[in-house]
């Protein structure tokens, strides 16, 4: 079988990635979707400034993020608002999951897209079921940190450093994105995830954990009004090569192309 950076190139978008994977895997037999409408984080949703919540994992203003919190909780009224806002999470999310057969994904993704409304996206998800109807994980991850060339080497040195011998990182417009190369049973997948909290802040703490609660990942790879990059490939993990300036803007600046009608 090709390298996958023989097959995908510098720019191509996270679609081109997707069938290509549909391709990859002779063991796979179902790979899964979900649309849904991407949310705030938890900063905007709670109006707490993002720089107070950063600053909290490099020990710098430590208090300011849990005094953001307290003060929000007396705006409100009880401090369990706080509490409910901070354990919020989607727990029918996983009937949502669409099993889409082997070979029918490009098919798929065609006819679901033209069919979005313009807050929905398509997530792919980690979850793959193999022959014998085993499941098994891709290993994904949606990083937090800035579109730099040097955030862009650190976490392909990061995620070399992790185990992950064959990847994909691509931009995402605000950070990047990861999809391994590699399948992975559910006790390797929790491993990935747990070890990828201790990369925090340059990962999404409350991401890992909503992944963790689900038991899968999803990353997006369509476009919406509030995300408006398509998510394009910036370089491999097993060839991470530094990239330059001018090359970091041509993949986290375009923008997604007119969906068809």
């Amino acid at each position: 079988m090709k390298s996958i950076n023989n097959i995908l190139s510098v720019n191509s978008t996270v679609t081109d990635l997707v069938y290509t994977i549909d391709n990859y895997f002779p063991d796979v037999t179902h790979f899964h979707f979900i649309i849904f409408k991407p949310s705030p984080g938890i900063e905007q949703r709670m109006g707490i400034r993002r720089s107070s919540a950063l600053t909290l994992w490099f020990g710098k203003k430590k208090w300011e993020f849990e005094k953001d919190l307290i003060l929000k909780a007396q705006e409100k009224g009880p401090k369990d608002w706080v509490i409910d806002k901070l354990l919020a999470h989607n727990d029918r999310e996983e009937k949502k999951l669409i099993a889409v057969p082997k070979g029918q994904v490009r098919q798929w993704i065609t006819e679901k897209t033209r069919k979005l409304d313009d807050s929905e996206v398509i997530g792919f998800s980690s979850k793959c079921i193999v022959r014998g109807g085993e499941i098994m994980h891709l290993p994904l991850m949606d990083f937090s940190c800035a579109p730099s060339p040097e955030n862009y080497n650190f976490i392909g040195l990061a995620l070399e450093k992790l185990g992950e011998k064959k990847g994909v990182i691509l931009a995402s417009g605000k950070s990047f994105h990861y999809y391994g190369m590699e399948l992975q049973t559910a006790e390797e997948w929790q491993r990935f995830m747990h070890r990828c909290l201790l990369l925090s802040p340059f990962t999404d703490i409350r991401y890992i954990a909503h992944r963790l609660v689900s038991g899968y990942c999803i990353l997006r790879i369509t476009s919406n009004l509030v995300k408006q990059t398509v998510p394009q490939v910036a370089g491999f993990v097993g060839k991470v090569n530094k990239i330059s300036d001018s090359k970091r803007k041509a993949v986290t600046n375009r923008k997604t192309k007119k969906r068809a009608a």
